[in-house]
């Protein structure tokens, strides 16, 4: 008798590992099915919600001359205008080969602050958000940092070229630091088209634009980051009011629309994976189900 007990006792045991085995096997197959496919739905969702953290614009508005005489302020003033960020475009490059007022290199400063803090905030990736009163702090993207081999608390040498006349003076460039207080990710940057290299970027403070060095190196009006409350849009017709030549007003909603087309096939193809992830699991986990039940029945 006690032999039957003790030869029962171990079959038992047995077949509770077999089971325990099913379900660790089923748990984790299923665990990658459904990370998967919350991973899809974060993907698909990822850039709308990253919009609304980062209070992306709905319109940019670059007038033919500078809107810093009014324009940008009458703009703000309209009640259809939830926020507005006026940057100027610095005419600048990186000491070296090559530098130029033409290389490429985006640099913007916002004489009323709110670019990249208030509107069209940046991610940060390492340091902290620099101090709008200090005119010798910058904010980097990663393009620039790999390029310059800078982290927060670097030195970026920067060349400015003052404006004179129609061209920019080359012969009076003007030699700047700044102090790298952050590398960051601005919104235009965050999905990038194919054919597109990211370029180097960087934000200069508040303080710093508002001095006349940093009006020099503007050659151009500038241009509003305009977050809207109802959809609506004065902008031209403030244009000619305030005599600035023709606004061009860019719909934002275009090239939100098209980065979120360029993540759906991300989305698409983690959704493809749940499915066959979980249709693997359920053809695994019926095929040693029912082999652990026929070996069951027949013991």
């Amino acid at each position: 008798m006690g032999a039957v007990w003790l030869r029962l006792r171990a079959e038992l045991r047995q077949r509770w590992r077999g089971w325990l085995a099913l379900a660790v096997l089923l748990g984790l197959i299923g665990g990658v099915a459904v990370t998967a496919e919350a991973g899809a739905r974060r993907t698909d969702t990822a850039y709308s919600r990253f919009l609304r953290a980062s209070h992306a614009a709905d319109l940019l508005v670059t007038p033919a001359r500078s809107g810093f005489h009014g324009y940008f302020r009458a703009l703000a003033r309209l009640p259809e205008v939830s926020s507005l960020a006026p940057a100027m475009f610095l005419q600048m490059a990186v000491p070296g080969p090559g530098a130029s007022p033409f290389s490429g290199m985006a640099a913007q400063a916002s004489p009323y602050g709110g670019e990249g803090i208030s509107v069209d905030r940046v991610k940060i990736v390492a340091g902290r958000i620099f101090n709008p009163a200090d005119p010798h702090a910058v904010m980097i993207n990663q393009q620039l940092a790999d390029r310059e081999h800078l982290r927060p608390g670097g030195t970026l040498h920067l060349i400015g070229y003052p404006q004179r006349g129609p061209n920019p003076d080359i012969a009076h460039a003007v030699r700047l630091a700044f102090r790298v207080s952050a590398i960051v990710i601005f919104d235009a940057q965050i999905v990038s088209a194919a054919r597109e290299r990211p370029q180097p970027w960087l934000l200069l403070s508040q303080a710093f634009a508002r001095t006349r060095l940093a009006a020099s190196f503007n050659p151009v009006g500038g241009g509003a980051s305009v977050l809207l409350r109802l959809g609506a849009d004065a902008a031209a017709a403030l244009a000619a009011r305030y005599r600035v030549g023709n606004a061009e007003v860019i719909n934002l909603a275009t090239d939100h629309a098209a980065a979120e087309r360029a993540i759906r096939p991300q989305a698409a193809a983690l959704a493809v994976f749940a499915a066959l992830a979980g249709l693997i699991a359920l053809a695994l986990i019926g095929q040693l189900l029912s082999r652990q039940l026929v070996l069951d029945s027949a013991e």
